[in-house]
């Protein structure tokens, strides 16, 4: 169990400034969705939120714990009937998490490292539980989210010894539950203008499939919509063909550029663009608005102007 907050330090992923800007992005993107992973995991844990707590995890995923409460669990389901086991004893549990180091392998595979205190007590003040220790992960990302495929923990020190004062119960969630990588726990308000360009620059103006589809990843939700003016595409693999319809209908030195910064409120965004070559002529205008949940797009709704406009 573990992680209440969670930080990304140097090392393995320090950002070189000789690294591509998108390849920058891509990682930094990557590692705040981890970061929001480990945090959900703690704040299933604190809530005692088994339905959370199995979201998290991979297909074949498995958690261990290890000396001296040495337990072992394979795949979703033991490992939510593990934790309830080990949450049931507990009238509070809390998790933080101190520190964090994220090596980004490939494009769907990352591991992590994490130094983590765990502090409990019985409703009847009978058992108390404190302990400083390691967590080992390795994570996976499927349909653009990131999810655990393995966790050992790792103790370093552990007292058992009476924990004195009075406990509270906790506050109902202020927010809704939600699909990990989704970034629901942040209450950052939305740079609009930062993912609306970034659409527009690495989706909408990126011809290579494979670069495309990984920026899609990372930009929309999974279940996100593309609604063109004759056509509907729901899902990344399939956002990603209707964009690859689009560009190969368009000469190859076409290029798509903002009219001035994207601007919202309330989870809709809107941006105006242009298309033409380079230095030529503007050849279509247009105007993307975009539908936000949890931090990525979640439906984008593409306007062209009237010709002559």
């Amino acid at each position: 169990m573990t992680s209440d907050s969670a930080s990304v330090e140097g090392g393995r992923n320090s950002l070189a400034p000789s690294e591509p800007f998108a390849d920058r992005l891509e990682r930094v993107v990557a590692e705040a969705d981890i970061r929001n992973l480990s945090a959900q995991f703690s704040d299933a844990v604190n809530y005692n939120d088994p339905d959370a707590f199995s979201t998290l995890w991979g297909a074949n995923c498995v958690w261990e714990i290890g000396e001296p409460y040495v337990s072992r669990a394979n795949g979703r389901a033991e490992i939510v009937a593990l934790f309830r086991r080990l949450r049931q004893s507990w009238a509070f549990f809390v998790q933080l998490t101190h520190s964090g180091v994220i090596e980004i392998q490939t494009a769907n595979a990352a591991t992590a490292r994490w130094s983590v205190r765990e502090v409990a007590r019985s409703p009847d003040g009978a058992q108390s539980y404190d302990n400083l220790a390691i967590y080992e992960d390795r994570l996976e990302r499927a349909e653009g989210v990131w999810r655990f495929a393995f966790r050992s923990y790792h103790y370093i020190w552990l007292s058992e010894a009476p924990l004195l004062g009075r406990s509270f119960p906790l506050p109902a969630h202020s927010y809704p539950s939600a699909t990990p990588g989704a970034n629901a726990m942040s209450t950052a308000p939305l740079d609009y203008d930062a993912l609306m360009q970034a659409n527009l620059a690495r989706v909408f103006g990126e011809r290579d499939a494979s670069r495309r589809l990984k920026a899609i990843a990372q930009l929309y939700a999974p279940d996100a919509t593309l609604y063109e003016p004759d056509a509907a595409a729901k899902g990344h693999a399939a956002i990603n063909q209707a964009v690859e319809a689009l560009l190969s209908h368009l000469p190859p030195n076409f290029a798509f550029s903002a009219n001035g910064p994207a601007v919202g409120h309330h989870n809709i965004g809107r941006l105006r663009w242009q298309s033409g070559p380079p230095k030529g002529p503007v050849a279509v205008t247009g105007t993307d608005v975009a539908h936000f949940e949890s931090g990525r797009i979640h439906s984008l709704y593409v306007f062209l102007d009237p010709s002559g406009t």
